[in-house]
């Protein structure tokens, strides 16, 4: 008699769970519907954000890539983190406009992918040091050229340890020999480099100067910048800590005094 009771009252449980799975507003099979719908719904966010907003697309990126970073999914994390990086090239090549907030939310959360464990750390290395050199470029390619005819603000100078108050056009590069041995290191002050094949920065102080149009080369060396602009430049830059503290001044549009001494060349 008791187990008799016992299987109906089973019975009567097992036949409400599968009422309730069956439920069209409430149960399993509407909740499975919903996700569904849910993730075509976020499928055509992403889609929407990617071809109208590729600036907030790749931001997105990022950071499900952080979430998948403390997750210890490195895989999905690399492939998140690269689709950023198509993302900001994309938003680069049309020179989308972008808040300021852009460019600090993924330089932060790169930075927090970059240290979170060892592990994520050596797997996204590579793209990260990409991306941030992308956001360098992103950020170069929005700045408004200052007017290049405008006055100098004295004679111009040029010594084995200076070069002020003037405008270099073209040459491979603009500035070459610029630290001699046995010399101070060369001071460019007040000075506007235009479309010259490249540029190397290291071993310079720079001061008050614009590049225009120009390929950027950084090893990791010694350099000082103060009031220097980027205007439409391409950055090639090798990843390590002098490099990753150069992109973040660069792509953030930094101006003020930026300073890697000799004794910190370690890249």
């Amino acid at each position: 008699m008791i187990v008799g009771i016992g299987l109906i009252i089973t019975m009567l449980a097992v036949r409400h769970l599968l009422n309730e799975i069956d439920d069209p507003h409430t149960g399993l099979k509407a909740i499975a519907r919903d996700s569904a719908r849910s993730r075509a719904q976020l499928s055509a966010i992403d889609g929407l954000l990617a071809g109208k907003y590729p600036e907030f697309a790749a931001l997105s990126k990022i950071l499900e890539a952080q979430q998948s970073a403390d997750d210890g999914d490195f895989s999905k994390m690399n492939d998140l983190l690269k689709k950023a990086r198509a993302l900001f090239s994309d938003a680069q090549e049309h020179k989308v406009i972008s808040s300021p907030d852009i460019f600090e939310s993924a330089i932060e959360n790169l930075n927090e992918i970059e240290t979170s464990t060892p592990e994520a750390s050596k797997a996204a290395g590579p793209v990260i040091n990409d991306l941030r050199v992308l956001l360098a470029n992103y950020r170069s390619a929005l700045q408004t050229a200052p007017n290049l005819d405008a006055p100098f603000l004295g004679a111009a100078v040029r010594t084995p340890t200076e070069i002020s108050h003037q405008s270099i056009k073209g040459g491979s590069p603009a500035i070459a020999n610029a630290h001699p041995v046995g010399q101070l290191a060369l001071l460019v002050s007040d000075v506007r480099i235009i479309r010259p094949a490249f540029q190397l920065l290291d071993g310079i102080r720079w001061r008050d100067v614009t590049f225009v149009d120009t390929s950027i080369e950084y090893n990791g060396g010694p350099l000082e910048l103060t009031n220097v602009r980027f205007i439409n430049c391409d950055f090639i830059v090798h990843a390590g800590p002098n490099a990753t503290k150069f992109l973040e001044y660069t792509a953030l549009d930094r101006h003020g005094r930026f300073s890697i001494p000799s004794q910190d060349t370690r890249s």
